[in-house]
Parts: structure tokens; C-alpha cells; sequence
């Protein structure tokens, strides 16, 4: 003995605990590592997840008593535009330096823009999903940049 005076137990120090349970990702970049871990049982994953962005926990009753007349919210405040659970992912193939420019300009040119809007929690998927959209509505200059890539490496030019 210590001679230290612990006090009295616990009242539940003699019952069993239950066994801990794995808890749930609090970020979106945590859900994210969590998916694509080797041997995760997407299955628990699924049936665990959440969807906790703003724009999930506002209910059908509340977004109809927004006053249509009202500002706009501060994109620094309703959190990302749609949850990871909607992503698809795909490959992309581009060449290293261009996906290394494409890196750079999110992180000198996207990111001040958002801090500026006081957007702290974008996610790469909103800016990926945005980056597809202007691709869509510009499809015509996708094509004729292959094209004009093609010439220029055909005549061994710097592209």
C-alpha cells in the first residue's frame, strides 16, 4: 500500500464496459482516408456515415421558410455544396508537369480567393466537380486544344 486514500470505486467500477466501437470520421478528409483505406469494410462504413454538411441538416421545412428575398448565405458558412457520399471517383491521366501546374494554381490562386471569402473548409471535390463543369461548357475548346497539342507535337514545338 501507498499509503494514498483512493476514495470509494465507482459505482459501475464492477460492471463490464462494452467493447469500443471505431468513431465516426468528423471531416470530410478524414472520411475520405477512412474510404480508401486498405480492407476497410465499406459496408459498416456505409451503414455509419453521416452526412452532416449544413446543406444535409437543414430539413425540407426549413429551407421553404427561407425568405426568397433574403441575401445569400457566406459561402464561409454553409460548408461544402454536396457531400462526399455523392462523389464518383475517376482517373485522370494528364502529364506530370501539367498536373503539377494545375496543384500549383489551386494553391496560389484558388485558395487566396477562398480565404478572401472567408471559405476555410473547401474540399478538393467541390473544386474538381467545378473544374468538370467549366470543361462541359467549354467542350469545344477541349477539342480543338488535342488538335492543336497534336500539330505541335507532330512538328516537335513546345506545347
Amino acid at each position: 500500500m501507498t499509503g494514498f486514500d483512493l476514495g470509494e470505486p465507482a459505482a459501475d467500477a464492477d460492471e463490464e464496459s462494452e467493447p469500443e466501437t471505431e468513431s465516426e470520421p468528423e471531416t470530410a478528409d478524414e472520411q475520405e482516408h477512412t474510404n480508401s483505406s486498405p480492407g476497410a469494410d465499406t459496408a459498416s462504413i456505409e451503414r455509419n456515415r453521416t452526412d452532416d454538411s449544413p446543406q444535409d441538416r437543414r430539413s425540407g421545412e426549413q429551407k421553404d421558410s427561407i425568405d426568397e428575398s433574403t441575401a445569400d448565405p457566406d459561402p464561409g458558412e454553409v460548408g461544402p455544396a454536396f457531400p462526399y457520399s455523392d462523389v464518383r471517383q475517376g482517373a485522370m491521366y494528364p502529364r506530370e508537369e501539367t498536373w503539377d501546374q494545375l496543384e500549383d494554381e489551386i494553391g496560389m490562386a484558388l485558395t487566396p480567393k477562398f480565404r478572401e471569402e472567408a471559405v476555410r473548409d473547401e474540399e478538393l471535390r467541390e473544386i474538381h466537380d467545378a473544374m468538370l463543369e467549366l470543361v462541359i461548357d467549354n467542350i469545344d475548346e477541349v477539342a480543338d486544344r488535342v488538335m492543336e497539342k497534336r500539330i505541335k507535337s507532330y512538328r516537335n514545338e513546345e506545347f
